[in-house]
């Protein structure tokens, strides 16, 4: 067992607004949770050596961001401005690091679009754009509860019911085999999902922000367990 497991973070993939030079771009919420949970963070900057960082690492964290492009389930874009915020290479960048790490048989946590991207390389799709009026407003960082099964990972850490974050306009539509839903938000919305045999999870919302000195919503639980959970995978 380890004491400190490795875990890989994925980064998004930018550029610098001067210069405009390609650069890895990483929240530092995302690494704070890791290395609280006990975990040592680190981040994967060349495609092709995919198959030794998921040797070398025991874990993968899969972060949020823009959503991921419809053609990665068959679909095309219901949105005719969509296409200027998706990005095709950390879409092809983030498939492949998913790849590597079931493969190997490592435990693998996606965060909002994390949990989309793992539902997509399991066959599953998304609704692309749900419409942003209603309540609650899933799409500009609003707060509401989540029904949660009460034999699932988050329902042994936190119980059957809470307040989470929400960041997000892209969901989960048809559910990808071996993969089952284990929480919802009052409208309906898939917040959280287990594979069914692999050390695979994710959450639509962000257990990231959910911990520390501005914990968000500050009302939610504190997050750092579900980590911590994940660490314990990670160290088997």
């Amino acid at each position: 067992m380890k004491d400190c497991p490795l875990i890989l973070i994925e980064p998004d993939h930018g550029f610098d607004p001067l210069t405009h030079a390609p650069r890895f771009l990483l929240g530092k919420t995302y690494p704070r949770a890791v290395s609280a949970a006990g975990g040592l963070p680190l981040i994967p900057m060349d495609i092709h050596r995919m198959k030794e960082y998921a040797e070398l690492a025991d874990g993968l964290l899969l972060t949020g961001g823009t959503g991921p492009h419809p053609r990665l389930y068959n679909e095309d874009f219901d949105d005719p401005d969509a296409p200027k915020t998706v990005n095709v290479v950390r879409d092809e960048f983030e498939m492949a690091l998913i790849d590597a790490f079931i493969k190997a048989g490592k435990p693998v946590m996606g965060v909002c679009r994390g949990h989309q991207m793992l539902n997509i390389y399991f066959g599953g799709h998304l609704v692309q754009s749900f419409p942003a009026k209603g309540h609650p407003n899933h799409h500009y960082g609003t707060s509401h509860p989540v029904k949660v099964r009460e034999d699932s990972i988050l329902g042994r850490l936190f119980g059957t019911e809470f307040i989470v974050n929400s960041y997000h306009k892209n969901a989960i539509s048809q559910l990808a085999p071996g993969l089952k839903i284990t929480a919802f938000s009052d409208d309906g919305i898939p917040e959280a999902m287990e594979h069914e045999s692999l050390p695979v999870f994710g959450t639509q919302f962000h257990p990231e922000r959910m911990r520390g000195d501005d914990k968000n919503p500050a009302l939610g639980p504190d997050m750092t367990p579900l980590f911590e959970y994940f660490m314990g995978l990670c160290r088997q």
